[in-house]
């Protein structure tokens, strides 16, 4: 823990996580009290800094806008989805017929909550398939068009929705 910057108006010696409350405005105890003149815009980076235990900055907003963007798993054959698959893009470019299994959680724990984009690139229709247990609603989900794409989410254990543009 650091100690307070010299702008606070009580100027003792508080750690840096009960800063960080009072910049967010909650006294800690009568003892605490806001900044003088607002609070600087450092004073605020290094409380959320120490605060979360992470010390780069810059590796923070370099995880953020990662996490901002799809990241493609590209595809030319069937395909069974993968852990790594979590909140990405599997995107398929065949020009004949393609299945994407969803495998049972036994093989592949998808946490509940997974969102998994599907994508149909090429003229090959994408069906997806209920691996071994599981269930996906609806149940004869298949992609449209060239350029459709499906969502999938894990609603429960062995339960999948898929959402989309289906034929």
């Amino acid at each position: 823990m650091t100690a307070l910057p010299t702008n606070w108006a009580n100027n003792v010696g508080m750690s840096v996580d009960a800063a960080f409350l009072n910049l967010l405005g909650g006294n800690v105890n009568a003892a605490y009290v806001l900044p003088v003149g607002g609070i600087t815009s450092s004073d605020l980076a290094a409380a959320v800094v120490a605060s979360l235990g992470r010390a780069d900055t810059a590796m923070q907003a370099a995880d953020i806008a990662a996490a901002q963007y799809a990241v493609i798993n590209a595809q030319t054959v069937s395909y069974t989805l993968a852990l790594t698959d979590v909140s990405k893009s599997v995107e398929v470019n065949s020009a004949t017929v393609v299945n994407v299994t969803v495998p049972p959680n036994s093989s592949v724990a998808f946490p509940v909550g997974t969102m998994i984009e599907v994508v149909q690139i090429g003229a090959g229709q994408i069906t997806i398939v209920a691996g071994a247990g599981v269930t996906v609603n609806p149940t004869s989900a298949k992609t449209r068009v060239q350029w459709s794409s499906l969502g999938l989410r894990k609603r429960a254990t062995n339960t999948w929705l898929v959402t989309g543009d289906m034929a």
